[in-house]
């Protein structure tokens, strides 16, 4: 599958709000895709932030994933820096 024909399904999915489906297709491309991915990317990025409402009632393996894929996504490289 090339990455225009997962952007087109991505791009379905994209105004909803479901975060089982975020995860869904993030379990699908994550065994396909390069990590550093711009899709995988935005994938993590939509999960992060449909999850960050929902911070009270996730258990500690459900907020260590987030906190993993925020760290993925960090392109700033600010968990990197010394000063």
């Amino acid at each position: 599958m090339d990455s225009y024909s997962i952007a087109k399904e991505l791009q379905r999915f994209e105004d909803q709000n479901d975060l089982s489906q975020f995860y869904s297709l993030y379990d699908k491309y994550c065994v396909i895709l390069h990590p550093n991915h711009y899709l995988l990317l935005m994938l993590k990025r939509h999960i992060i932030i449909l999850s960050s409402n929902q911070f009270s009632e996730m258990t500690l393996v459900e907020l260590q994933k987030i906190k993993d894929m925020c760290e993925e996504v960090d392109i700033t490289g600010s968990n990197n820096m010394t000063f």
